[in-house]
């Protein structure tokens, strides 16, 4: 008896790789010794910082959406400029953070700002060829001790 081939690893991803005009800039500031510059060009890459209390978890339930993917290739989905605007607003002010997949569940992700994160709640985007919806957005109580 053939034993069957096990699957394909995944590859692995890298992580956010900065755009070669950031790297261009970075370096010429450098040349210049120029290292405000130089600083607040690593900076754009940074995570908004934010305290534990401001964090607030967002869940898309998308389990079908998902299937077999890597976390790269859904945030390069949730990326493309087919969503509503808030969302990519929101992507582009850097207030959406930490996702991770839960295998057989959906996306889970952290958002920065209160008013944000309740604007997100329900919003529908499309993934995959498919529309997915962002879980209602609820306070979780222990933070408001």
């Amino acid at each position: 008896m053939v034993n069957p081939r096990p699957p394909p690893r995944r590859s692995e991803f890298p992580r956010q790789i900065p755009a070669d005009s950031l790297l261009e800039a970075s370096e010429s500031e450098l040349a210049l010794c120029n290292f405000n510059a130089l600083r607040l060009n690593a900076l754009k890459l940074a995570p908004t910082p934010t305290n534990a209390a401001g964090l607030h978890r967002m869940w898309i339930p998308c389990s079908h959406a998902i299937k077999r993917k890597h976390l790269a290739e859904v945030l390069n989905e949730l990326a493309k400029d087919d969503h509503p605007q808030l969302w990519k607003d929101a992507r582009q002010a850097r207030l959406l953070q930490d996702f991770k997949l839960i295998p057989k569940a959906g996306s889970r992700f952290t958002c920065t700002a209160y008013d944000t994160a309740s604007k997100l709640s329900l919003v529908k985007l499309n993934a995959f060829g498919s529309h997915i919806q962002i879980a209602r957005f609820k306070v979780r109580f222990s933070l408001l001790r």
